[in-house]
């Protein structure tokens, strides 16, 4: 069986109430998270990069200009023949949502 790693793609801007829930949500699920940050002012870059360690967070910092401009940032930086789990900074997934994610991705994978 293919075994694709599942990568998250965040976009955010000053989301340092909500981002900890976000990515707590996400642990088990994803393989690494890619988060592009529009250059915070409330301290969420300073936080990212003190746990990007903890939640295997690739970061980038950009200028926003558009939705689509950013996510296509984050999908051309997110290696191919993944899954890619693009999720608002501000949501988080349910504990029995998230237990079940990584189990039904894989078993939707095609044998080769």
């Amino acid at each position: 069986m293919n075994n694709y790693p599942i990568y998250g793609n965040i976009l955010c801007y000053n989301e340092l109430p909500d981002i900890q829930r976000c990515l707590d949500s996400m642990t088990g699920i994803t393989d690494k998270t890619f988060i592009v940050d529009s250059f915070s002012t409330d301290g969420t870059w300073e936080w990212l990069n003190n746990v990007k360690d903890v939640y295997n967070l690739e970061l980038f910092q950009r200028k926003f200009t558009t939705f689509g401009d950013q996510r296509q940032f984050l999908l051309d930086q997110t290696p191919v023949n993944s899954w890619i789990l693009c999720i608002d900074a501000d949501e988080a997934f349910s504990t029995t949502g998230a237990l079940h994610l990584r189990d039904d991705v894989i078993h939707m994978i095609p044998e080769a």
